[in-house]
């Protein structure tokens, strides 16, 4: 049975292969892949996968600590976007 961390693992492990994969020749169409990628992550854990932890973790600093970091990856979503 697939979970959500599996989901969210498997996000993390494709994004990492378009970076590797746009490391190599430069692909500029990878950009639009990895940014559309990040955004349905970033907006996945905000809608499922915060509120589950908020309710299992009951740890908020932590939860602070974790949407902190996924705001500066939207940021730098938002401004890959507006280049």
């Amino acid at each position: 049975m697939t979970t959500g961390i599996d989901l969210v693992l498997a996000d993390h492990r494709q994004v990492e292969e378009l970076f590797r994969q746009f490391e190599a020749p430069r692909d500029p169409s990878l950009v639009g892949r990895i940014v559309a990628m990040l955004t349905d992550h970033d907006q996945a854990g905000h809608a499922a996968l915060y509120p589950l932890a908020r309710v299992v973790l009951a740890d908020e600093a932590l939860l602070q600590r974790s949407m902190i970091a996924h705001s500066a990856v939207k940021t730098a979503i938002d401004q890959l976007r507006q280049l």
